[in-house]
């Protein structure tokens, strides 16, 4: 009986060992992917490649990625590895503008994986190819005009003017910012781009804001969706995963079913971005109410989260930096003047410091610190002698461009003259991206982001909960959007007093 239990184990022990040696040569194979193509890479390790800390949770992973394209200079791109995925990141800043514009037919899809029938939410506006996405965001543009735009100013300042009057009781207190920045967020994204009456702003625990968070919460499920998409899609279909949550999926449909419903029933007819997808779509009979509450997903998520970010972060910025920030409501303070206080479109525009407070919030504190590309054919980089493979993926690290002490010297400062009467052209600055798959809405996030912070500003001085603890900011790495650990905690006072 000994042999026989000696000679199992050594049955077991040699089947461990070659499994164990067939995965690691399969990493070290996958591994040397770059080098076979006759590109540079990094140095990576078992198992997860160059993003060892991303996946301990130690760091998050924009500054992961920003650290990444800084060692790689003076080449034009470098291949790492996400665990075993593959991916390049562009370095030339001459090899992003072409990739993103000038040669954005070769680069035009993300080459994110969707699924209609399986997992209709995968089919958003974002994962779709070039030829789709642009015939799509042809018939959504209306929503996102120039001169539609402005005419949503009325609604978000009115939405605004209840942020006020809910801070105004809060005054004295210690109010963790992204929590209510998210409220003002919600609140004016449901009703720009849905038509929807929403006040999360006065109840917190209100369902259209709650499946919002829901979609970006953090928790053991929405980890393993985001890895199974980006990394192995097919397998997360497998496994019965979906992009997101049953009950964000169930909600947004049911939202979308009875928008539809009711505005058909009412002969109503509205210019917001509900009633462009509802349009498209009886001009596609193959079109679900599921792929249209994909796109409105999509947008709400993006227009929630980039408003969310960038309001949040610009006050924290304000009030760290209290001179930058008596500079910007001087500013308000003297445009208001000339218009017996009162805030218009027309007027707000010439608040151009604030637009460099936002654009410096926007570099330092990108809502998503990178953008995705996928190579549909071998392209050769320019004033070089590298092939990018056809297929391969491509990152635009925004984050480390915003790092790069060649283009924004002393980055890690908060110096929004950096943009004062510069052109686009200066410094390479991607906030909403660039080219045919550039953020559709960004006109519209902008402008709401802008109302809140002068409507804040001008109302309100605000400081520092903590000043010691609340100097020192570090992204949070479980998250995979740009968080605060601990929080954005102010203080807000109001002026006249």
């Amino acid at each position: 009986q000994i042999n026989a239990v000696r000679k199992m184990l050594l049955v077991i022990l040699s089947v461990v060992t070659l499994l164990a040696l067939t995965v690691y040569c399969a990493f070290r194979y996958r591994f040397n992917h770059w080098k076979r193509h006759g590109i540079p890479q990094l140095q990576p390790s078992i198992p997860f490649g160059d993003f060892g800390p991303v996946f301990r949770q130690k760091r998050y992973y924009g500054e992961v990625l920003a650290d990444l394209y800084l060692l790689s200079q003076p080449l034009p791109l470098v291949g790492i590895y996400v665990a075993f995925r593959p991916v390049l990141i562009a370095v030339d800043r001459k090899l992003i503008k072409a990739i993103l514009v000038r040669d954005s037919t070769c680069f035009g899809d993300r080459g994110l994986y969707f699924d209609e029938q399986r997992d209709s939410m995968s089919a958003n506006v974002f994962a779709l190819k070039l030829d789709q996405a642009k015939q799509l965001r042809a018939s959504l543009y209306p929503a996102f005009s120039a001169a539609r735009t402005r005419g949503l100013f009325w609604m978000l300042s009115n939405t605004a003017n209840t942020l006020v009057k809910a801070l105004e009781q809060s005054a004295g207190d210690v109010i963790e910012m992204r929590d209510v920045m998210s409220r003002y967020a919600a609140d004016g994204t449901a009703s720009v781009l849905f038509g929807l009456g929403v006040d999360s702003i006065n109840d917190e625990h209100d369902m259209f804001r709650e499946m919002t968070r829901s979609a970006l919460e953090v928790d053991l499920s929405n980890l393993i969706r985001i890895a199974l998409y980006f990394m192995v899609p097919k397998l997360k279909n497998w496994l019965g995963f979906k992009l997101v949550h049953p009950l964000v999926e169930s909600f947004m449909i049911n939202m979308v079913h009875g928008i539809r419903e009711h505005r058909d029933y009412n002969h109503e007819h509205h210019q917001d971005l509900i009633q462009m997808l509802l349009d498209f779509k009886r001009s596609d009979p193959d079109m679900k109410d599921e792929i249209v509450a994909a796109h409105a997903l999509l947008f709400l998520i993006g227009s929630f989260e980039a408003i969310t970010t960038a309001t949040s972060f610009c006050l924290y910025e304000l009030a760290k930096n209290v001179n930058i920030q008596r500079k910007a409501q001087q500013e308000i303070d003297s445009v208001l003047s000339k218009n017996v206080g009162e805030l218009t479109v027309e007027n707000m525009a010439d608040m151009r410091y604030v637009d460099c407070c936002i654009n410096e919030t926007y570099r330092k504190y990108p809502s998503v610190p990178f953008l995705i590309r996928r190579c549909s054919k071998d392209y050769l980089v320019p004033d070089s002698n590298y092939t990018i493979p056809s297929g391969s993926t491509v990152i635009i690290p925004m984050q480390g461009l915003a790092r790069d002490p060649e283009f924004y010297p002393n980055p890690e400062s908060f110096n929004p003259e950096r943009f004062e009467n510069k052109p686009d052209t200066v410094v390479p600055f991607y906030p909403f991206g660039d080219g045919p798959r550039n953020c559709i809405a960004k006109r519209l996030g902008h402008l709401q982001t802008k109302v809140a912070l002068v409507k804040l500003l001008a109302k309100f001085d605000i400081k520092l909960a903590n000043p010691e603890e609340g100097s020192t900011l570090r992204l949070d790495p479980k998250f995979f959007i740009t968080i605060a650990v601990g929080g954005l905690n102010l203080v807000f006072t109001k002026r006249d007093e």
